[in-house]
């Protein structure tokens, strides 16, 4: 369901749906200053050799991260960490966990930058082939994830 190594990626997306404020902020803080770049770079090199299907799926372009996309190497990994990241957001800020941009709910942050460095992390966890300097993807992550400390993947909703 997740790819080839979805096991490993189990407690990214398990914090996802239990994150904290703190735990946010946390990886606010920690995320390597290249992680969105490494993180395009990867995904551009994986449409080179798996491009998107014609046409493309509603909202996604080659200048945009997908989420979900069909293809992904870490399956639907994608949707429930930005989902779980939301819920956590919701249950702790109630409706100041999202604004309107453009007639869209964003979230505020730290929660959107909660939910890149955790698709950092299972990106780089779970498709190891496909990122080229896994430390800078993995260096948020790292801070606030000890072995053992997450158990496995749970919706608690």
């Amino acid at each position: 369901m997740f790819g080839q190594h979805g096991d490993v990626i189990l407690p990214v997306i398990d914090l996802a749906w239990r994150i904290d404020e703190r735990t946010a902020r946390a990886l606010l803080a920690a995320e390597h200053p290249r992680a969105g770049e490494v993180y395009q770079t990867a995904w551009d090199q994986r449409l080179e050799h798996h491009p998107v299907p014609t046409p493309a799926p509603d909202g996604f372009s080659r200048s945009t991260t997908p989420i979900g996309m069909p293809g992904s190497p870490i399956g639907t990994c994608p949707l429930l960490i930005s989902g779980g990241v939301r819920e956590s957001a919701r249950r702790a800020w109630g409706e100041a966990a999202e604004y309107l941009e453009h007639d869209e709910p964003v979230l505020a942050e730290p929660w959107t930058s909660a939910v890149f460095s955790l698709l950092h992390a299972a990106f780089a966890l779970g498709a190891p082939d496909h990122v080229e300097e896994p430390e800078v993807l993995l260096q948020a992550w790292r801070t606030v994830h000890r072995d053992g400390d997450v158990p496995a993947f749970t919706n608690t909703q």
